[in-house]
């Protein structure tokens, strides 16, 4: 019996601002057949376009999906997942995403003020 790392990469990868730091990422697992066994973890590399300088790589097990933080506003970063079995590491999926600006909020009465920095 041969055994491999995944042939395919994770699909359906999306990325969503949950504020002007913070970003969710989703991803569906490799088809069945690309798995090549069970799935034991995913790499999720964050590196911001603008430069190609790595942020940081997140070990993620059990989830398909992640909330990064400490990110910096009004910039694009590239989300890359990566699905991993016992041999080895599959094919990269990457999405680009752009945070938002920081923003404050400041409620005076019944009214909501938006202020943007």
């Amino acid at each position: 019996m041969l055994f491999l790392a995944p042939s395919g990469a994770p699909e359906n990868v999306t990325s969503e601002s949950v504020s002007s730091r913070s970003v969710e990422v989703r991803w569906n697992p490799p088809q069945a057949h690309h798995r090549n066994g069970p799935i034991t973890a995913y790499n999720v590399t964050v590196i911001i376009q603008s430069t190609g300088t790595q942020q940081f790589t997140l070990l993620v097990s059990n989830s398909t999906s992640l909330i990064v933080n400490s990110l910096r506003p009004c910039t694009t970063y590239d989300f890359t997942v990566i699905a991993r079995n016992s041999i080895g590491y599959g094919p990269p999926f990457t999405v680009p995403h752009t945070t938002p600006e920081d923003s404050k909020n400041l409620v005076i009465g019944e009214f909501m003020l938006e202020i943007q920095l």
